[in-house]
């Protein structure tokens, strides 16, 4: 795995379990595809970050326990 791919798993870990979720932009491009129960779909990294509540929900309900699969 090169360092620029384990440094952005790193920032996802950062955004995920300790709410910093001010670096969502770097950790997403300029379209984004989501995969949810809504199904398929492309969004902006500025309505991406919006969907998950930057920066209101940074200091209610930061998402921890919750960890990716990361095959190596």
């Amino acid at each position: 795995m090169t360092n620029e791919i384990r440094d952005l798993f790193d920032h996802w870990e950062l955004v995920w379990h300790e709410a910093q979720y001010d670096l969502i932009p770097i950790c997403v491009g300029a379209n984004y595809a989501r995969h949810d129960e809504a199904g398929d779909r492309t969004v902006t990294r500025e309505a991406y970050t919006a969907e998950q509540g930057y920066p209101q929900r940074a200091a209610r309900y930061p998402c921890r326990g919750v960890r990716p699969l990361i095959l190596r």
